[in-house]
């Protein structure tokens, strides 16, 4: 109970990732599987397909863990295109903040240059964030949108206890 909350000693001394040998790790994931803590290259790293995980870093003056969103690490993620291929390419990024069932996160992504037609990469369309597992909120610029998780959770909620959308 007590390494859920805080770091064994001696495991903040070298990073658990597999051979980056820093020397400070401060960053563990409540979501992942194990308890190990790592430098911050390693934690983004890990999380290149995970984007949406809980990410906690290790405060020396505090002696707590605090929450801290991927993309403030710097992960930024490349969106699939609407029929599921990769996008090669890397425009700027942009954010999009993405409500999961572990709760809400900045999701930081790059833009789509891949149409020679468009001069400017273009956001994320609905269509394609629907193909890459999220539900926008809106249909026009999307800047809020859902996993479907979260929406498989609210309708079991709904229909079983009866909960409505403004109590979820």
């Amino acid at each position: 109970m007590l390494a859920r909350h805080a770091p064994c000693p001696g495991t903040l001394d070298q990073c658990a990732g597999c051979c980056c040998n820093s020397a400070e790790s401060l960053y563990s994931c409540s979501d992942c599987f194990t308890l190990l803590w790592y430098c911050q290259n390693c934690i983004v790293a890990m999380h290149q397909y995970n984007p949406l995980h809980q990410v906690h870093k290790w405060s020396k003056e505090f002696q707590c863990k605090e929450s801290i969103g991927l993309a403030d690490l710097g992960l930024t993620i490349q969106l699939m295109h609407e029929d599921g291929k990769p996008c090669s390419s890397m425009g700027r990024s942009r954010d999009l903040h993405v409500l999961s069932s572990n709760g809400f996160h900045r999701l930081r992504y790059y833009l789509c240059a891949c149409d020679i037609t468009h001069l400017h990469p273009q956001p994320a369309t609905p269509r394609k964030l629907i193909a890459n597992g999220l539900f926008p909120a809106t249909f026009s610029a999307p800047a809020v949108a859902f996993t479907f998780q979260t929406l498989s959770l609210y309708d079991i909620l709904n229909l079983y206890g009866h909960i409505n959308i403004k109590q979820f």
